[in-house]
């Protein structure tokens, strides 16, 4: 049985302030993580307090690519506002991998190739040098929708998704970048950022600095501001118990990493545009 602290009346009340953390297979998108959620406490909660429309949630990172994988935060009930209001300042830290000169219609390594270039004059250290240009506060524009592949969103979010993969430039912040290894085209890095950053659009400019197109092969999402990749569920743990374990261990860290955020940034507000 779940611990003391969801007996009896409290029950429902846990996944209405509470936090959780799924890992994100490839090809795997938000809602069917949160559809499973959602099942999995209204038919497995053993006080029967939860009931179909009681829960609302909200994701961090807000958005993913299906290619990605990794750690991604379920905030449900209470939290749900505050999230939404702050999840662009949390932090966010990828390991990526990045295939130089592979040029695809979308920027994403398994995509159609339009051309395969020549990078025996990119040196490791211009590499190095060149991701320092992209730490800071910077201009990005979205990445495009992956070639044949749409994510699914829920109705209310579709226009502040389009705005996600808009081409207007908006300001987004990378705390660092670190080279971690180069094997001739595959180069994989290290990324801290915002909750606004993104991957494959970072390749695609890193492409453009070098001169030479680029594509991004994989994007994994190693921390979520307390939160270890290490400490999410896989999609066959996301069941009523082991979801209750996973509440108790991050939702402490969670509300205190929250309490912080909101003294460093107290004029932030919920809004249904995607800055």
């Amino acid at each position: 049985m779940a611990t003391s602290l969801f007996y009896g009346s409290v029950a429902k009340k846990i996944f209405t302030r509470a936090f959780i953390a799924a890992y994100k297979d490839r090809d795997i998108n938000h809602k069917q993580l949160a559809d499973w959620i959602k099942l999995s406490l209204y038919f497995e909660d053993p006080t029967r307090t939860l009931k179909p429309g009681m829960l609302y949630h909200q994701t961090i990172p807000r958005y993913t690519e299906l290619f990605q994988t990794g750690l991604c935060i379920f905030a449900f009930g209470f939290y749900v506002k505050q999230v939404r209001a702050l999840q662009k300042y949390w932090l966010h830290e990828w390991t990526v991998t990045a295939i130089l000169g592979r040029q695809t219609i979308d920027n994403y390594s398994r995509s159609i190739l339009i051309d395969c270039h020549d990078v025996s004059n990119i040196a490791t250290d211009l590499i190095e040098n060149s991701l320092q240009k992209f730490v800071g506060i910077i201009e990005q524009t979205g990445p495009g929708h992956l070639h044949e592949k749409t994510q699914p969103v829920d109705c209310e979010e579709s226009n502040a998704y389009e705005q996600y993969h808009d081409n207007t430039p908006r300001l987004k912040t990378c705390y660092s970048i670190e080279l971690l290894d180069r094997q001739d085209r595959e180069v994989k890095l290290r990324i801290k950022s915002d909750g606004l950053f993104n991957c494959r659009s970072f390749v695609r400019d890193l492409g453009f600095y070098l001169n030479c197109p680029s594509s991004i092969d994989s994007a994994h999402l190693d921390k979520l501001g307390p939160v270890q990749s290490g400490q999410s569920l896989q999609k066959h743990q996301l069941h009523y118990e082991q979801m209750v374990k996973s509440a108790e261990e991050i939702t402490p860290a969670c509300i205190e990493y929250l309490k912080q955020l909101r003294q460093q940034y107290p004029d932030a507000k919920s809004s249904g545009r995607f800055i």
